[in-house]
């Protein structure tokens, strides 16, 4: 009786399941630290936040929830509407143009923008006001203040 010496067998199911754990351990480590990243820092500059601002405050119907994620958490869409169209006469078309940066910190910024109006019955804006916006980085550059600048 001839004995052969038989190879203890090895399955390579473990190994299998190991490197794939790590790879998914990896890919979902990936994928918070990306998320993580995307949602510290902002997306907009605080003059694009302004810009979209001033286009929903000031269209027809304003969208409420476009709205709702450039005012700041503390202030109420409509309330921001309201606030921001009272300090513009009746009868006026509003227009907007040199919106600029003044000043910025790690989540605190300034703009500043001219506001124009425009009579109802003209063609070119007659009146040019300066506004200051107060911003604040809440994961995105939101506006949390819009007024006219006393001059």
């Amino acid at each position: 009786m001839k004995q052969t010496a038989t190879k203890p067998s090895h399955s390579r199911t473990p190994l299998v399941f190991a490197i794939l754990g790590l790879l998914a351990a990896a890919i979902a480590g990936g994928t918070y630290y990306y998320r993580e990243l995307r949602h510290t820092s902002s997306t907009r500059t605080p003059e694009a936040t302004v810009a979209g601002f001033l286009t929903e405050v000031f269209a027809p119907k304003p969208d409420q929830q476009k709205l709702a994620g450039l005012v700041c958490d503390g202030w109420a869409p409509q309330d921001a509407v309201k606030q921001t169209t009272d300090q513009i006469p009746n009868g006026a078309r509003v227009g907007w143009q040199d919106i600029n940066l003044v000043s910025t910190d790690n989540d605190h910024a300034i703009v500043v923008a001219t506001i124009t109006l425009t009579p109802f019955q003209d063609v070119d804006p007659s009146d040019f006001h300066p506004w200051r916006f107060s911003l604040i980085d809440q994961n995105d550059w939101k506006v949390c203040g819009a007024h006219p600048v006393a001059g």
